[in-house]
């Protein structure tokens, strides 16, 4: 990762476990300050274009983008810190973690489930299903263990 806009691995898996519930966490290195403050290591974007989930190299989280909260992070270079963002839907509850400890949380809107036809990627932040709508300079330029 971290090369450029085209450093990233695309993935299209079956997210139908994880409706209901969702769980991500790594231990997260950032490697350098490019040209963006944010350098995104995973999202997720739905088959109708709608971004469910996004997590930065700072710790920045956003689950069902456009209702949700930022939480956010100093994430030195060259330091490994864990992040996690959970969300359960009995709870319509989503925490984020950083190093452990709890740094935010929040309420999701009754009814709504994590969509499950959609398109992963690791290493940079992409727009539209499929890997398109990929944003200049938001790529991750780090290291990830235990994703």
């Amino acid at each position: 990762f971290g090369q450029d806009d085209h450093s990233y691995i695309l993935l299209k898996p079956d997210m139908s476990p994880v409706s209901e519930a969702v769980s991500v966490c790594a231990w997260v290195k950032r490697g350098s300050n490019h040209l963006s403050n944010y350098q995104y290591w995973l999202s997720y974007v739905d088959q109708f274009n709608k971004t469910e989930l996004v997590i930065s190299d700072t710790g920045r989280f956003f689950l069902f983008k456009g209702f949700g909260s930022r939480h956010e992070t100093d994430l030195s270079v060259g330091e490994w810190h864990h992040l996690c963002l959970t969300w359960w839907y009995p709870s319509l509850t989503k925490i984020a973690y950083y190093d452990g400890l709890e740094i935010g949380s929040e309420n999701t809107r009754p009814g709504r489930k994590f969509r499950s036809s959609g398109t992963l990627m690791l290493g940079q932040l992409h727009k539209k299903y499929g890997g398109g709508g990929i944003k200049d300079y938001h790529f991750f330029g780090g290291e990830l263990l235990d994703f």
